[in-house]
């Protein structure tokens, strides 16, 4: 009885001391690490949310890119971070769920490393060349590649990431190869295009817009199974026979053993700012993006569910990277 009481006791502290820091929390300027470099979709939507927490917290919100080995080098500077909700990982599901099926030696766990907070949004991806290019469409694209194997190649924000399995997987459904050419971030990759260093690449239209708009760059196909309101004459690949849905995971985790109460306000506060129209009009909905907001219970579902399909993709597609 005496132990049971103790146990209790303890539960009682932890609980009251996990409330304590959340109702004083943040106290200090918050980091949220970017495993990719500055102009890729995942970094305008941590900056864009830096910006609104800023406001909301009073308290500093600071972007930290760290790009390089597959978002790898930012996860596991996150993963080894003190767990006080001060250091936080705006994750794609390279991180979080293709690594772990990509590598056999990783810098982190992605199941034990980190807590679930939130998925953001998913964002759907744009496959474009250059305005001067001579492929007008996914048909030329293929034929070109099916005619001389590995000539069409493509940029990507690094190995195993979505633009590399989205462009991987067309190939793989087209019967063709295209050549593998991976950078730092989108932002990288949509100048890789610009420049004439590549034919292509995919990328989430926050990347893409202004160059589309200023016609710089030229859209072919969306890699969402239906068209998306922003580019309604673009083609989604699976509607011209290929089958592709691949599209890019906007999410927070923060280090394991964060407590839970600060892990819970952080997601509320985040939740509250996504689906803010405004915020939602200006950040999200132009460019076809998929508001999520959910809670971690239900982001850790997600996750549990989502790994085994992203093993049968990659398995399928026959991308490994070590």
């Amino acid at each position: 009885m005496r132990q049971l009481i103790r146990l209790l006791a303890a539960a009682c502290a932890a609980l009251a001391f996990s409330a304590s820091a959340a109702d004083s929390y943040p106290s200090q300027p918050v980091r949220l690490i970017v495993g990719y470099a500055p102009g890729g979709s995942t970094d305008v939507f941590a900056r864009a949310l830096a910006a609104k927490l800023t406001e909301r917290w009073k308290k500093e919100v600071i972007v930290d890119n760290k790009p390089g080995a597959s978002e790898i080098v930012g996860a596991s500077a996150v993963a080894g971070a003190k767990p006080d909700g001060y250091t936080l990982l705006v994750s794609t599901d390279q991180a979080l769920l293709s690594n772990q099926f990509l590598f056999t030696k990783l810098g982190y766990s992605p199941t034990k490393s980190f807590v679930p907070v939130i998925r953001a949004m998913d964002a759907p991806m744009v496959l474009v060349v250059r305005a001067g290019s001579p492929y007008q469409n996914v048909a030329q694209l293929v034929e070109a590649a099916k005619k001389d194997p590995g000539k069409i190649n493509y940029s990507s924000n690094g190995p195993g990431g979505h633009i590399h399995l989205a462009l991987n997987w067309l190939g793989v459904k087209a019967g063709v190869k295209f050549t593998h050419v991976p950078y730092k971030g989108g932002g990288p990759a949509i100048q890789a295009v610009l420049a004439n260093e590549v034919d292509m690449t995919t990328v989430p239209l926050s990347v893409a817009d202004a160059f589309l708009k200023a016609n710089s760059l030229r859209a072919l196909a969306v890699t969402s199974p239906k068209r998306i309101p922003a580019l309604a004459t673009v083609p989604s690949l699976t509607e011209l026979g290929y089958d592709v849905d691949v599209q890019a995971l906007s999410a927070i985790v923060a280090p394991a053993e964060t407590p839970p109460a600060i892990v819970n306000k952080i997601a509320d506060d985040v939740r509250a700012i996504v689906t803010d129209p405004a915020f939602a009009a200006r950040e999200i909905d132009r460019y076809g993006f998929f508001v999520i907001g959910d809670d971690p219970r239900q982001f850790a579902d997600y996750l549990t569910k989502a790994a085994s399909g992203y093993r049968a993709r990659i398995t399928a597609a026959n991308v490994t990277l070590d």
